[in-house]
């Protein structure tokens, strides 16, 4: 009989119950289909053995295959011919003719030119208007590590750096080749995810990447609730872990969870675990400091709410905490925000931190390399005890940023210390407040750059200094501190309001230059102090005896020294 229908194949929907599938094509044996159930979940691809898992029905015009046990619901149901590709009819001179064996034979082989047709339309190809001898589609070499796209003249393909590119974008794998030739263009997936076109990288990215990009932690895959009971640490923490992993394969851009009940309700709680803001990820809140991340009281003694970076981590680009306002609770030894990360452009911004009993922000090892902090406020729980510090830095090499922070000792009383520096770190601040608080900015062992802090109530100093390579404070105000400088490593203490502090700078700096010109160089030594008659008296230059001027040159070199501009 011939072959009326080009149809090679039968795809269905299993449902868990039915086991009988019909197919409409004509096969020659059982063993020439081919049954294939693709896992509705997984995507993965299983297929059948004949008998052992399903049995066959033949006729003219298809029949059915009946499986042993029932495809799950949605598994898919492929059911194709796969005509072996040989031709075991005979066919001699002089021997009998038999049209029904002839026709069988131009039967399979009319099925092997159908079953080649399948394969061509599940595989990438050129457009018919394009002449295959003008824009080729061998594959080159392969080469590890590299993508492929057209050359700049679009007429072969070629190898591009994967720099930028990914492998999947929210699941879906971008496909070999496109229908639509343009030159520089890689492979991918359109906006509509309706056809396969060419399109260039950026433009792949931007149209699936940024949404792809933003989580919202309070959707109902998440189950994060601001309802001050239900503990959300875990799912908090697996909304920011796949947005890492959906971000890590778009490039260097960061992710973003976003928090976003309604302001007055109880907070997002944390009971059991804190919460790792893994490396990309920005976790931000909807506006100024109305969602509260808040420990209720089971949450572990001595440990952050927030970590910026997991431990296994580092050059956490991008990672930080924005727009939120952490609540430690007063537990015992509390900290609000940890870190010993190598955070690039990382940090937290428009962040407030109360209720920690030991540390506001805590940034060790090499947590402060190239951090940045802008509009933090660290409230100190009431009755911390004494040595708590509202941002502690304790880390050698690289610099840590912070801009427009407020420390509030929580009480009329001093207590604790606002900026403390140690183990050699250096820090760059630039408006700082401070209110009871020992000291507004502790260098116990560390140094950086200073501009404007003010000491308010309750200060002991505005600027303590015990030891470090050194610092320099432009714009110190007492306001209400007792001190504006303690420098314990020279013995100097000063009360004066509205001034400069230097610390191992004259000896070594370059000078102070308006317009181009030195105005103040560094110290000139080996001046030894003169003795005798001082004077800094007037006198007429054409009567001044040489005794006169000596006196009047003695008092100008120690003027200078104590200015420090000659040291001896």
């Amino acid at each position: 009989m011939t072959l009326a229908s080009s149809t090679t194949r039968t795809d269905a929907l299993g449902n868990g119950v039915t086991v009988v599938f019909p197919y409409t094509f004509r096969v020659f044996a059982t063993t020439e289909l081919e049954v294939i159930v693709r896992n509705a979940t997984t995507g993965a691809e299983s297929v059948k053995t004949y008998a052992a898992d399903y049995a066959v029905s033949l006729g003219p015009t298809g029949g059915n295959v009946t499986f042993v046990t029932a495809p799950a619901n949605g598994d898919v149901v492929t059911i194709r011919s796969i005509r072996p590709l040989t031709q075991p009819t005979s066919i001699r001179n002089g021997g009998s003719f038999f049209p029904e064996t002839h026709e069988d034979v131009f039967d399979a082989i009319t099925r092997l030119i159908q079953q080649l047709q399948d394969q061509v339309n599940r595989s990438p190809h050129l457009q018919r208007s394009y002449d295959p001898a003008v824009v080729h589609m061998e594959l080159p070499t392969p080469v590890a590590g590299k993508v492929l796209a057209w050359n700049g003249s679009a007429s072969a393909l070629t190898y591009a750096d994967p720099t930028n590119a990914f492998t999947t974008v929210g699941g879906l794998t971008p496909l070999t080749a496109p229908t639509i030739v343009t030159a520089d263009k890689v492979f991918g997936f359109d906006t509509s995810l309706g056809s396969n076109r060419s399109v260039t990288l950026d433009v792949l990215v931007g149209a699936l990447g940024r949404a792809k990009r933003e989580f919202w932690a309070m959707d109902s895959k998440w189950g994060v609730k601001a309802d001050a009971s239900t503990d959300n640490g875990a799912a908090l923490n697996a909304c920011i872990l796949e947005a890492q992993a959906v971000g890590s394969g778009l490039g260097p851009a960061t992710a973003n969870v976003y928090l976003t009940p309604d302001e007055t309700l109880g907070g997002v709680v944390l009971t059991s675990q804190q919460i790792v803001v893994r490396k990309g990820v920005r976790l931000i809140g909807p506006s100024e400091r109305q969602v509260i991340l808040r420990a209720n009281s089971s949450f572990p003694n001595s440990t952050a709410l927030v970590r910026l970076g997991h431990a296994t981590e580092s050059n956490c680009f991008g990672t930080s905490v924005e727009r939120l306002a952490l609540d430690c609770n007063t537990r015992t030894g509390s900290i609000g925000i940890y870190s010993n990360s190598v955070m690039e452009h990382g940090g937290a911004r428009d962040v407030l931190v109360f209720g920690w009993m030991s540390k506001g922000i805590w940034l060790e090892t090499s947590g402060c390399q190239n951090a940045h902090f802008e509009d933090i406020e660290c409230n100190i729980g009431a009755g911390a005890p004494a040595g708590s510090r509202a941002i502690h830095i304790d880390a050698t090499g690289g610099r840590t940023a912070f801009l427009d922070v407020t420390i509030n000792g929580n009480g009329a009383a001093t207590q604790g210390d606002g900026l403390v520096v140690t183990g050699g770190a250096l820090a760059t601040v630039f408006d700082m407040h401070g209110e009871h608080v020992d000291n507004v900015v502790r260098l116990i062992s560390g140094g950086g750059t200073f501009i404007a802090i003010d000491g308010h109530a309750s200060v002991v100093s505005v600027v303590r200094y015990e030891s470090g390579a050194g610092f320099r404070v432009v714009g110190i105000y007492k306001l209400g501190a007792t001190n504006a400088v303690q420098d314990i490593a020279n013995g100097v203490t000063i009360t004066a309001d509205d001034m400069d502090y230097w610390v191992g700078q004259p000896d070594s700096f370059n000078g102070w230059f308006v317009r181009g010109n030195k105005i103040i160089g560094a110290r000139i030594t080996g001046w030894a102090d003169p003795t005798g008659t001082l004077s800094r008296a007037t006198f007429d230059q054409s009567t001044v005896t040489l005794p006169q001027l000596a006196q009047r040159v003695a008092q100008l070199v120690l003027d200078l020294k104590a200015h420090g501009l000659l040291g001896t």
